[in-house]
């Protein structure tokens, strides 16, 4: 019951008025422009890439895309646990 307690206080940082809705055309649109941003940027500074490493829980599609965008083939999956005080909550 404490664990609950824990989560429920560290979760009311994260209101649903702080969040925006897309459209998948948004979406598209706002990837695209992050995409070209890095891909500029790795081009500029001749930055050499081996991977792209997503962070899980929604991270993958914008990172599949980025790969395509840099031609690499490499996608390496980071899966995140979250600690709460002594508590892993995974």
């Amino acid at each position: 019951m404490q664990d609950q307690n824990l989560l429920k206080e560290a979760l009311k940082k994260y209101d649903k008025n702080n969040y925006v809705v897309l459209s998948w055309q948004e979406y598209d649109d706002e990837l695209n422009k992050l995409t070209a941003k890095i891909v500029s940027y790795v081009k500029t500074n001749n930055i050499h890439v081996d991977a792209v490493v997503p962070l899980l829980r929604g991270g993958n599609i914008p990172a599949t895309f980025i790969a395509y965008k840099l031609d690499l083939l490499t996608i390496l999956l980071c899966s995140i646990n979250i600690f709460l005080l002594t508590k892993n909550v995974n």
